[in-house]
């Protein structure tokens, strides 16, 4: 093509929405609701397998993780939708409202466990309910890293 056909690239990022698009914010927050999901299936997977002290033990850190993982979901939903917001400009794009729908069931599963966690007795039904549960919100997890990488690096000019 000949040269008459180009126009100079001008970047028009303004520096303050360089500087929070550095910072990563909602990808480095989704590694503490990821690595939460793993543990809770894991640990539950334990508890229905173990009996005893030991799974007297790992249902007291269970208990704790699975009440601890809502919150850390609603926080990385909320980075982002902050991170969308400034690195998209707009939340209605088909990635975005993908993650949106799918970061609304991982919230959904991680709070249904925590209730019936706390709220049952944890008989064997119920750990099974429990793991079923935690296994969805691995599910999800999986699911918005993956749909998160294809954003990661997403910058538009303005």
């Amino acid at each position: 093509m000949p040269s008459s056909k180009f126009e100079p690239y001008t970047d028009n990022l303004s520096d303050l929405r360089r500087f929070i698009m550095s910072l990563d914010i909602h990808p480095v927050f989704a590694h503490f609701p990821q690595a939460f999901t793993f543990t809770v299936l894991v640990l539950s997977g334990l508890c229905l397998i173990l009996s005893g002290e030991t799974r007297d033990f790992l249902l007291v850190t269970l208990k704790t993780l699975a009440v601890c993982l809502p919150f850390t979901v609603i926080l990385t939903f909320a980075a982002g939708l902050f991170d969308g917001k400034i690195r998209l400009k707009r939340l209605h794009t088909p990635l975005l409202i993908k993650k949106i729908v799918i970061g609304g069931l991982f919230i959904a599963f991680s709070a249904g466990g925590a209730v019936l966690i706390c709220a049952t007795p944890m008989t064997t039904p119920f750990m099974c309910g429990f793991a079923v549960l935690s296994f969805c919100s691995f599910l999800c997890s999986i699911a918005l890293g993956l749909l998160g990488v294809k954003l990661l690096t997403t910058r538009l000019p303005g």
